[in-house]
């Protein structure tokens, strides 16, 4: 009822003249009626008198026994029965009536009755902490969001000073350095709210990115530029990792997060499983190397409206999975910013008048983590495994040039660093700006919806830009690099001819092919010599505009010089000659390790013979490289997800095949292919227009024993994926696979569950599948969705989703990958080393003779055994030293050598942040190391 002193007066349309009046009255003399509906759902949810949802065993989280023991109690079963029968008793009438004061006493009799319930209740406290998920970019530009974050910081700061309880986390360095740079006030706001602890900052990395798809060193530079600018600009030292929307998690993780200096990680995306549901929300996640991970899931999401059905669920998840009676929640609007509005911060106030209802406290994430004492942290369940998200495999292939653009400005970013350490050690300069210009442009590009493919078209525009400017920075840097190094080496006492320069990047002595650009006056019959003379096959490309050799014994993290003399009157090295093991007859390739027969009518490789070990690499009767498109027609989330409807064409027709090169270098077979798109109303192939079209030039190189194909696709299908398929002649229960800094097995069945949803896997630069004595890998350039099956390899090459980008994918692409059949493990045949050979070529320049003070041929760095990978060398953020990142990659603990090509003053070992951690004994030129399985190392150098 309505105060007769408040109201209008009688007679009035108070309604339409004052509508807030009527709607605040009626909310205040409904209150009660509102508070005993809400402990009501609060007595149920926490009595577990609420029906379990329908839904199979399996996606039911299993229960912790002290749970199970509070059920089965005496004092459990006695509050269920004293909740029902105040609930049986409760005067309905009362609530039917207009009798104010018969309504209050039902309620004080039912209050009463259910004290016990409501004790019970206050023993569980709730911690909420406000966040808002903002997406860089997705449905937006990041151009966008910059005035999102702006709108969102400047309401979340507002709402402190009106509700002083609340305590916000927002992650992404990115984010906050766009205020910096165009909002200042608003980022000293910020920092005085840091500063009062009110404002938690969490994540440590550049942005949110995604965690499957982006290399080792990747994961170290979001964690080390993100953590270094809030340490800068903050003066914290981020502890909590934070990636909730992440389309699942590699891994090393653990590894790679400890190493920065992070306790905990938080995230929820594992929840969104389509097939088994995660059984943990408070764990220990242990990566391959042994290290340990506090790892969270908040019970409710990453968003969230502090609605009272929420807070409950929340109580009921976590206690009923880990028997402990503190969840933490999170709660604001997220994606397109928004966080803690006044709705929810009133909401949160009014549980405080709840008579059954748990406590609620707002928190940071490290205020909560701080309530556990050290006994129940040690007791909590161990996940030894990736996070794989069995709902968006998509994600692995969506948007194919992005993902190349990453992966090919991740290796120029390890060759520029590398080329600029080398030049500052040697009196050049280090160009720190662009360098790190460059990584923040690529960093920024693996968000979470960026380099996975789930964005609207303008960002990939806005996308490929960005690259093209890193990749702009990053080379500058690297040729003038190149060039300082080249003019300390002695070119003026060598053979007749003009030097050649060839630098290997990698830390490992290496033969490869070398490709440099036909300069004006280089005559056809020019030749390769190397420094001893002797006269080295060279080959000049289909293109006209390069020639390419094989340089071989290139030394670890160093050159060789070779010499191009021309000879216009000897026959032509140049020139096509396939003479010798290298040969091209009608669709047959050979060199010294294997044979390949290509199927003339349908195009396929129908054998490939491994000469080496006398064995046939393709199954009995199968045919490889065989492209094949199946209809993926998502019921949502189309970027994103993989669903087949079970409909499939294998392109087994040639329109050509065609030799392609030949040479005593390289020889290949050209095969033409096309798809008759499909009916857009039948869903059927058309047969009277072809849509897609094909071409593979399969490749053999001398003296190199895999099979490469260079592709090129013209794409233009709706809701079909492609795949290369490799029927191959070996059989083994699990496969391996790269991930970030070490490797994964994962099964080849699909029995279980847990196999059948894993029907495409993410990997880096390779897959391979082995029987302990003989294997083959499947080495990319650029690809990342794979699925072995069986003794079936396939790598996913495209797909064409329409939403939210309709132009996805469409157009032309180029790629390579590759075959590499090979004797005993993956381990033996140094799998691990040829995938970073495919992806990283040999840098070749013509110079000019010059004197100078450096042999024609010299090593840097190197590393051994061949488990050690040297993988970057940069100059140290805040000292004038260098920083050699090394990592073990075959799951074997080993004691490893680091050489140098000149003796440093002092080594030391480094965290990931490069703080150093203990000093090292040096031996000359060289330092020893031990490497436990899969383990990271960084060694700083003081020159």
């Amino acid at each position: 009822p309505l105060s007769p002193r408040a109201g209008p007066e009688p007679g009035t349309f108070f309604a339409l003249r004052d509508s807030r009046f009527l709607t605040d009255g009626l909310a205040e003399a409904l209150r009660p009626v509102e508070r005993f509906l809400t402990d009501l759902k609060a007595g149920a949810a926490l009595l577990n008198l609420l029906p379990e949802p329908e839904r199979p065993s399996r996606l039911v989280r299993p229960i912790s026994p002290e749970y199970k023991r509070l059920e089965d109690s005496a004092r459990f079963k006695t509050l269920q029965a004293d909740f029902l029968r105040a609930l049986e008793d409760f005067d309905v009438r009362s609530l039917r009536g207009a009798d104010p004061s018969a309504l209050q006493s039902a309620l004080d009799a039912f209050s009463r009755r259910t004290a016990a319930v409501a004790a019970f209740a206050r023993e569980r406290t709730v911690y909420a902490a406000g966040n808002s998920h903002i997406d860089l970019a997705w449905l937006w530009r990041w151009r966008e969001t910059v005035e999102v974050a702006r709108a969102t910081f400047s309401t979340i700061l507002d709402n402190m000073e009106e509700y002083p309880e609340i305590v916000y986390l927002q992650s992404q360095a990115q984010a906050y350095k766009w205020m910096e740079e165009r909002y200042p006030e608003l980022f000293e706001r910020i920092r005085r709210m840091v500063k009062k602890g009110r404002w938690e900052i969490v994540g440590g990395m550049w942005v949110e990115p995604d965690c499957n798809l982006i290399d080792g060193e990747s994961f170290v530079r979001q964690l080390l530029y993100g953590k270094r600018y809030f340490r800068e600009k903050f003066g914290v030292e981020v502890t909590v990792g934070w990636n909730p929307d992440s389309f699942g998690y590699n891994a090393n993780m653990p590894q790679l997060f400890r190493k920065a200096g992070l306790e905990a990680f938080v995230t929820q995306k594992i929840s969104w499983n389509d097939t088994n549901v995660f059984p943990h929300h408070f764990f220990w996640w242990e990566s391959p190397d042994g290290t340990r991970l506090l790892t969270y899931f908040p019970p409710t999401g990453y968003v969230g409206e502090l609605r009272a059905e929420e807070v409950l669920q929340g109580v009921r998840l976590f206690e009923r999975n880990t028997g402990l009676r503190t969840p933490l929640i999170l709660y604001g609007l997220g994606d397109h910013g928004g966080g803690p509005n006044r709705e929810m911060l009133d909401r949160a106030r009014a549980f405080g008048g709840q008579k059954i209802f748990p406590r609620l406290e707002h928190t940071t994430f490290q205020g909560f983590l701080g309530l556990f004492p050290p006994s129940v942290l040690e007791s909590l369940p161990v996940w030894r495994d990736e996070l794989y998200l069995e709902y968006h495999r998509g994600t692995f292939t969506t948007q194919a040039e992005t993902k190349r653009f990453n992966r090919k400005s991740e290796v120029l970013l390890a060759d520029t660093e590398k080329l600029s350490s080398l030049a500052w050690l040697t009196g050049g300069a280090y160009r720190r700006a662009e360098i790190l210009q460059a990584w923040e442009k690529v960093l920024m590009n693996q968000f979470h919806d960026i380099l996975p493919g789930s964005s609207i078209h303008a960002v990939y525009r806005d996308a490929k830009e960005s690259y093209l400017e890193a990749h702009g920075l990053a080379e500058r840097a690297l040729n003038e690099s190149l060039e300082h190094l080249a003019s300390r080496i002695a070119t003026d006492r060598g053979p007749e001819g003009r030097p050649l320069l060839v630098f290997n990047t990698l830390a490992w002595e290496r033969d490869g092919l070398a490709a440099f650009p036909l300069e004006a006056g280089l005559a056809p019959g020019a030749k390769v010599f190397d420094d001893g003379g002797r006269e080295i096959p060279c080959q000049i490309d289909p293109s006209g505009r390069e020639a390419s050799f094989l340089a071989r014994r290139v030394p670890a993290l160093g050159y060789r010089v070779f010499w191009l003399r021309p000879e216009p009157n000897s026959p032509p090295s140049l020139a096509a000659t396939g003479s010798g093991a290298l040969r091209v007859e009608g669709t047959t390739l050979e060199n010294e390790h294997v044979l390949v027969e290509i199927d003339p009518e349908s195009g396929n490789i129908r054998r490939i013979f491994d000469k080496t070990n006398r064995r046939d690499v393709i199954a009995d009767g199968a045919e490889a490289n065989r492209l094949q498109l199946l209809e993926d027609i998502p019921d949502r989330w189309d970027a994103w997800n993989i669903q087949y409807t079970g409909r499939q064409w294998n392109l087994d027709k040639a329109r050509r095949v065609r030799i392609g090169r030949r040479g005593p270098v390289q020889v290949s077979i050209v095969v033409d292919k096309e798809f008759l798109g499909l009916s857009k109303t039948r869903r059927e192939p058309a047969s009277d227009f072809p849509s897609s079209f094909f071409s593979q030039e399969i490749l053999l190189t001398a003296g190199v024993p895999q099979v490469e194909i260079r592709m090129k696709a013209d794409w233009w299908e709706d809701h079909v994926l492609l795949k290369a398929a490799f029927p191959v002649a070996v059989s083994s229960r699990e496969a391996f696979y790269e991930i970030p800094y070490a490797h994964i097995a994962r099964p080849t069945s699909r029995v279980t569950d847990r196999e059948r949803a894993r029907f495409e896997v993410p990997a880096l630069r390779w897959a391979d599948l082995s029987d302990g004595a003989y294997g083959v890998s499947l080495l990319n350039e650029s690809k990342y969705g794979h699925d072995i099956e069986g003794g079936v390899m396939r790598l996913t090459l495209l797909r064409s989703p329409l939403d939210p980008d309709p132009l996805a994918d469409r157009g032309r692409h180029e790629f390579s990958y590759a075959l590499y059949p090979h004797a005993g493990t993956w381990r033996e045949a140094d799998t691990v080393r040829r995938g970073h050979e495919f992806n990283t070529p040999l840098l070749a320049r013509l110079l000019d003779r010059r004197a100078g003070d450096w042999p024609a041929s010299q090593s840097f760095f190197g590393a051994e055994p061949s488990n050690v990978v040297l993988s970057a060398v940069k100059k140290a953020e805040d000292r004038d030293s260098l920083v050699l990142r090394l990592y073990e990659a075959e799951g074997t603990a080993t004691r490893a050598r680091l050489r140098f090509f000149r003796p440093p003053k002092e080594a030391h070992l480094l965290d990931l942040m490069e703080n150093r951690l203990e000093r090292l004994r040096l031996d000359g030129r060289a330092v020893d190391l031990e490497f436990g399985r899969s383990e990271i190392k960084s060694v700083e150098l003081v020159y």
